[in-house]
């Protein structure tokens, strides 16, 4: 909270141009980390299965996205960063707190990522999630090309993912 990473990905100032975004490198170490455990003698040389909530929902999805052809499914929990344009539009700001909106930041939506998706995706969303709205995330898992499966649970704030991944079954259909 107090060190060098305080406010990350808010910075006005960073957020101005794309290519200082600090979810690009924060992207390019997550493939880079995907990678390195491709060359792992305990890798079977197939499956790479991402999971993740929040930011780490979104980290999964846009990897998903960046290394299709090697990402065989994607489980994303309440996924952050979809739909940031939204508020130019007139709806809720989809992940708060919610930095300045501008272009460059814009790239780095989700729902941009997701055309690109070539694997299966189950997504667990909570309908009480004031942090990770449901309108973005609605958005983000209607513009997913690829076999895809939502759980919807009422009242479901941001945070405690894994007790409700506990409550339900991940499946295809």
């Amino acid at each position: 909270a107090s060190n060098e990473l305080k406010n990350y990905g808010f910075d006005n100032g960073e957020n101005s141009d794309r290519e200082t975004v600090y979810f690009l490198q924060m992207l390019m170490r997550d493939v880079q980390a995907v990678r390195y455990g491709m060359t792992l003698d305990v890798w079977n040389g197939k499956d790479v299965e991402l999971e993740g909530g929040s930011q780490g929902g979104f980290q999964s999805l846009t990897v998903g996205a960046l290394m299709n052809e090697y990402v065989t499914s994607i489980n994303s929990i309440g996924p952050a960063f979809c739909d940031w344009a939204g508020m130019t539009a007139g709806r809720l700001p989809s992940t708060f707190p919610f930095p300045d909106y501008n272009d460059p930041l814009a790239y780095y939506d989700s729902i941009n990522f997701a055309h690109m998706v070539k694997c299966p995706v189950t997504m667990l969303a909570g309908l009480g999630d004031t942090i990770c709205r449901p309108s973005g995330i609605y958005g983000l898992y209607d513009a997913i090309p690829t076999p895809k499966n939502i759980i919807w649970v009422q009242n479901m704030p941001h945070g405690p993912y894994y007790d409700y991944c506990l409550m339900y079954t991940y499946s295809d259909n």
